[in-house]
């Protein structure tokens, strides 16, 4: 059976977009990409799913149903014409926000695009995708989010033994064929937003985070002279090395030292201390003497969040030749994909604290 596709053409620079009508040609802001507003009258868009079977599906403003003002999918499969403005795993669900209507955030952990994703990836977002549908059918307004933790020394030098520089290296794996939204697209996973912490608006939010925090008195200059292990991209002492190498993956560890900004985490102790024996923050509750009796009553040492050694961050705007730790800048994503500090999203009120 054939069907008819209406035009849906869009600029690839993220200008102002226009999509051609059934009866009218309406133009588009360059964040509808984001809210997807109908410019008549404000109102969200009714969104659906772009999977293969989606062809010719109609979207219509909910308002403007009897004046026909909808748009069909032309391309869906392809990273262009409708899908270019429609996030990747776009879901059915109102942007504008019914406040009766409960809200459910649920992410994946970014995934590190130092290579091709497996099944333990899958796993992980599988799982995730599994509970964020079953919350949608019990009526809740769900944000699901996954993405990609793309900055790091790891990067930077898979790169350079591939001859490529490492934007060029992270595109590849995250939207090149067979990579991480391909995969997600086989899979047929119902995420909302999927986020590159590569992208623009990301990485304006965490030079103002890091900014912020430095002229609260939170972050310092120093020197970091210790152990470090490149896979992990981790710090550690000489006490925490097992047999010598890195705690964490087994692997051989380096001596490193240079001119980096420490988070003061020793400031914090005694809240955190607080925070975890008088609340249920951490679960299980068994947990808790664990890492107090480790790790905050022994002292917390203070936290190094930036790097001079590479290049591959988000660059400190305010000292060049400093980059964000990779650590620091991949965990505000959780906030900075719903809107925290940028103007990319505005979801940030509705959806923070994650579920």
């Amino acid at each position: 059976k054939q069907r008819f596709f209406m035009g849906v053409s869009f600029l690839s620079n993220g200008e102002n977009k226009q999509i051609n009508c059934k009866k009218s040609t309406v133009l588009w802001s360059k964040y509808s990409k984001n809210r997807r507003f109908c410019p008549q009258e404000e109102t969200s868009i009714e969104r659906r799913r772009c999977n293969f079977g989606d062809f010719g599906r109609k979207f219509c403003c909910p308002l403007l149903k009897s004046a026909k003002a909808c748009y069909t999918i032309n391309n869906c499969a392809a990273a262009q014409g409708f899908s270019a403005a429609l996030p990747f795993g776009a879901v059915t669900r109102r942007e504008k926000i019914m406040e009766n209507k409960p809200k459910f955030y649920i992410t994946t952990p970014i995934y590190y695009p130092s290579d091709k994703l497996h099944i333990g990836h899958t796993y992980c977002t599988v799982a995730t995708d599994a509970i964020a549908r079953y919350k949608r059918m019990k009526g809740y307004d769900v944000m699901f989010l996954t993405g990609t933790d793309e900055h790091g020394q790891k990067i930077e030098q898979k790169a350079k033994e591939a001859g490529i520089t490492p934007k060029e290296f992270v595109d590849r794996i995250v939207e090149g064929p067979r990579g991480v939204k391909d995969l997600w697209r086989l899979m047929n996973i119902s995420n909302d937003r999927f986020i590159r912490t590569t992208d623009d608006y990301h990485v304006a939010a965490i030079q103002k985070i890091f900014k912020k925090m430095y002229e609260n008195g939170d972050i310092y200059k120093g020197e970091y002279k210790g152990k470090y292990c490149t896979p992990c991209e981790s710090f550690w002492t000489e006490s925490q090395l097992v047999d010598g190498k890195c705690p964490d993956c087994g692997r051989e560890v380096h001596d490193a030292s240079e001119e980096a900004y420490f988070f003061r985490l020793s400031k914090y102790a005694g809240r955190v201390r607080e925070l975890l024996t008088t609340t249920d923050y951490l679960q299980p509750k068994s947990r808790v003497n664990e890492m107090v009796n480790n790790f905050i009553d022994p002292g917390l040492e203070d936290l190094c969040v930036s790097r001079t050694s590479f290049s591959w961050g988000v660059p400190v705007d305010f000292d060049p030749g400093h980059v964000v730790y990779v650590w620091g800048d991949a965990l505000y994503n959780y906030t900075t994909a719903l809107g925290f500090l940028n103007d990319g999203y505005d979801d940030y009120e509705r959806f923070w604290p994650a579920d």
